[in-house]
């Protein structure tokens, strides 16, 4: 079984301590960290095989599929090889790329109470 892990640095106490583990998909690949406190929602970006799903502590997991070719065979699966983080003052998104060349943008949309990704081709 595959966990994820967060740990958090205190830099004041210069501490590392265990946060929250959980169990992920045996198809998740790749992680990417989200900003936190006055940038973002914080947590991660777990991509996986067809999909990629937010966690965060005390959050139920939010997962969106991976919008797919038309003539991409449905038995195989589509998996995120390489990202990117763009963060500006008042926003942040990611860019995924997927082994077969595709570009998503992946942004968050969120408030204090809920947390939703949205999965968007370019």
């Amino acid at each position: 079984e595959k966990m994820l892990t967060y740990y958090e640095l205190d830099l004041g106490l210069n501490h590392v301590t265990r946060r929250w583990s959980e169990p992920v998909a045996r198809t998740a690949n790749l992680l990417l960290s989200v900003p936190g406190g006055e940038d973002g929602p914080s947590g991660v970006l777990v991509c996986g095989e067809n999909w990629i799903a937010y966690k965060r502590e005390n959050h139920a997991e939010v997962r969106t599929p991976l919008p797919r070719r038309k003539n991409f065979p449905n038995e195989r699966g589509l998996l995120i090889i390489s990202t990117a983080a763009l963060k500006q003052k008042d926003m942040f998104f990611f860019l995924v790329l997927s082994e077969i060349g595709d570009l998503y943008k992946v942004t968050l949309e969120y408030a204090k109470d809920k947390t939703e990704t949205n999965v968007f081709t370019v």
